[in-house]
């Protein structure tokens, strides 16, 4: 894969107080990519709500941002989302790349940046994310019972219905269908596959997971995911299922 961004209609999301900054980004991206959409925000918290909602392939931040900073918006998109995030700050001490790196950042660019090393920074973290992302596309529908995974399109069905979930919730769902008749450990479903840095906190965990669940319970194969209390939890396909209890009970 030579070129990973072609004509596509991409989209940026670039989060930082400075006009300048997202003006020269939004220029450089249009130039070198005239298809791709760039969304900027100037505040932390708008610019996770415009993650959320726009759902970019690429994420830029700076550290310093009016109301909370790059790193708590880095923690916080990665609570629900794994898209590529370049931290573009001032800050030059090693401590403030390590702390972002550490939070989930995939790379980081001092300003003032040069354009085209810029340019091609993005395209490197996003060529490395389509690697990933290629290979969860590879693999065939999953399916148990009336639950039907489809990792191409990243999308969830339950009696031939769309479900909708989370970024998070599906990632959480993957690793225990990988993993499917094991327990998954709690530490374990808490990190990310990129780094393994823990970055959804055991709250954040639980409520996603109580959702999720919810969401599975509404079709017939009731008890897919079962709750280990203290270790963890495991995925029970209907293969794993005892024949003489074909219908396991969530443990809530």
């Amino acid at each position: 894969m030579a070129i990973f961004i072609s004509q596509e209609a991409y989209k940026f999301g670039v989060i930082d107080p400075d006009p300048q900054t997202l003006n020269s980004v939004s220029i450089g991206v249009n130039m070198r990519w005239p298809a791709c959409s760039v969304f900027t925000m100037g505040q932390g918290t708008k610019g996770i709500e415009m993650v959320e909602t726009v759902l970019p392939q690429l994420v830029i931040t700076e550290i310093d941002l009016p109301d909370i900073d790059g790193y708590e918006v880095i923690r916080r998109i990665r609570l629900f989302s794994d898209v590529p995030i370049i931290v573009l700050s001032t800050h030059q001490d090693e401590m403030a790349v390590v702390k972002a790196l550490e939070l989930g950042a995939d790379d980081y660019v001092v300003k003032p940046p040069n354009t085209l090393a810029l340019l091609s920074r993005i395209q490197a973290v996003m060529r490395r994310y389509a690697g990933y992302s290629a290979r969860h596309e590879d693999l065939p529908p999953f399916t148990a019972g009336s639950l039907v995974i489809d990792f191409a399109a990243r999308q969830l069905f339950v009696d031939g219905e769309y479900v909708h979930v989370t970024p998070l919730e599906y990632r959480i769902l993957c690793r225990l269908v990988r993993n499917e008749g094991r327990v998954v450990a709690i530490d374990a479903l808490r990190r990310r596959f990129s780094d393994g840095e823990n970055v959804t906190s055991p709250e954040t965990l639980r409520k996603s997971m109580c959702t999720l669940r919810q969401k599975l319970g509404e079709c017939p194969d009731n008890g897919l995911i079962i709750n280990e209390r203290g270790i963890g939890y495991r995925f029970v396909g209907p293969n794993h299922l005892s024949p003489q209890n074909d219908e396991i009970p969530l443990i809530r």
